[in-house]
């Protein structure tokens, strides 16, 4: 996985869905500000080795459970823990709010990503209008 918490590092990201993706989300995380403050809340972009339970680590985000109970995604208990989950071209979005932070997992719509997140994702995902890079 890979942690982004600057601005800055977009000017390395190649893929260009992505990067007009995280520009915008950066910019709306400061939009109350003069700057971007990782306070505020970071990107985390998800990589082929990347599984829910790596990323629960990570993050500290219930992705294959919810808040309150052990039911797991495909048992009929299960309630998810984020609070929106959007699909794009070639990404999904998954959204934690933590206080007064905010979480942004991005998953790429690759067959080598981890397939039970990716099945999670296909499973709840709201579709949204195409991004088009600026």
């Amino acid at each position: 996985m890979r942690l982004l918490t600057d601005p800055k590092a977009l000017a390395s990201i190649v893929d260009t869905e992505l990067r007009a993706l995280l520009n915008q989300r950066f910019q709306a995380m400061s939009q109350y500000q003069d700057s971007y403050d990782p306070e505020v809340g970071y990107f985390v972009i998800v990589d082929s080795e990347d599984t829910p339970e790596t990323l629960e680590q990570a993050t500290g985000c219930p992705i294959n459970h919810g808040w309150f109970d052990d039911a797991l995604y495909g048992d009929e208990e299960f309630v998810p823990a984020w609070e929106w989950l959007a699909e794009h071209a070639s990404y999904f979005e998954m959204v934690f709010i933590l206080g007064e932070a905010t979480i942004v997992l991005l998953i790429a719509k690759h067959a080598n990503i981890n397939p039970l997140l990716l099945n999670l994702c296909q499973s709840y995902a709201i579709a949204l209008p195409i991004l088009i890079p600026e």
